[in-house]
């Protein structure tokens, strides 16, 4: 069961304990097909969905293409630089980053002008190997 998906990486409930660092494959029912990504276990937390123990596996997805990007939702969500209405402004952002070629991602929260602004605050803090997954109006 699919809980949660973002442009770097999704969460999903499973009976069976994966371990942390396992390399999965993941299908996705999309409108008509099945869209399969690869990626990593970063996390994995123990829960309960009516009254049946299983796990949320948190996923970093590696290399989304455009058939995974197209189940996310739109809104708030700015992970291009696009310019969305509600990303304009002063305002207070969480930019969530992770390292090439790697698992491992960061959240930073930033007080910019705007989200290009903090887009490129965090890129400037983390230093080089970093990419931009998502930028969020907090």
């Amino acid at each position: 069961m699919l809980l949660d998906i973002s442009e770097g990486g999704l969460c999903f409930a499973c009976p069976t304990e994966l371990l942390e660092g396992a390399q999965v494959q993941v299908g996705i029912p999309g409108p008509g097909e099945t869209i399969w990504v690869e990626g990593r276990v970063w996390h994995v937390r123990p829960m309960r969905i009516r009254r049946t123990e299983t796990h949320a596996h948190g996923v970093v997805v590696d290399d989304p293409d455009d058939r995974y990007l197209a189940l996310l939702p739109r809104g708030d969500v700015d992970c291009d630089g696009a310019a969305d209405p509600a990303m304009s402004g002063p305002g207070v952002f969480r930019v969530r980053l992770k390292a090439r070629g790697q698992p491992r991602t960061r959240v930073l929260s930033l007080a910019a002008e705007d989200a290009q602004t903090a887009r490129r605050d965090a890129l400037a803090k983390v230093g080089d190997g970093w990419e931009v997954l998502e930028v969020v109006v907090t």
